[in-house]
Formats: structure tokens, sequence, C-alpha cells
């Protein structure tokens, strides 16, 4: 069973190796995720929603997604999870190797 969530997204530094790199963070806004059985129909249903986002993105944001003033703005993001209560990802911080 798969779930869908929906999740505040944004980019966090991950450090100055290579000259700098981030990584992507989100945050549940629902507790919950909506279950969803069948991979085709979420697979639709993902990609609806996201559509969806993007186009409220470009109508209501002042900033993109990577700008340093990104903070300003509110990025959603709707994923699966394996898990019907909804966690931050990533579950821990990723470090350069």
């Amino acid at each position: 069973m798969h779930y869908l969530g929906k999740y505040e997204v944004s980019q966090a530094y991950g450090g100055a190796e290579e000259g700098g790199w981030y990584f992507d963070t989100g945050y549940p806004v629902w507790r919950f995720g909506i279950p969803m059985p069948d991979m085709p129909i979420f697979w639709k249903v993902y990609r609806w929603l996201n559509g969806k986002e993007r186009e409220r993105r470009e109508k209501e944001n002042r900033y993109g997604y990577t700008s340093v003033l990104s903070y300003r703005d509110d990025f959603y993001s709707y994923q699966q999870s394996d898990s019907f209560r909804l966690k931050p990802f990533p579950a821990e911080r990723p470090y350069y190797e």
C-alpha cells in the first residue's frame, strides 16, 4: 500500500564541498497520507496535483525554488509515502563523501 502526502519543500545547505551543495527537504502538511493502492492511478493523481501546484507557484510566488529568497514563498510537493503517518524527509541529513 502506498500513500499520497502533501509536503512543504525547500532546499537546505549541505556544505561547502565542491563549491557548495544543497539537498531537498520536506515537512508534511498533512498528518496522514491518503491510501493509493493502485500505482497507475497514483501516478496520474500525483502528476495532476503537482501540475496544479506548479500553476499556483507561477501565479503566486515571487521567487524561484532555488532562489536565496525562496524562504519568503511557499513550495509544496505531492509525493508517495510508504507509511500512513507522513514523516519529514530526508530521514537523516546527507553528507558529502
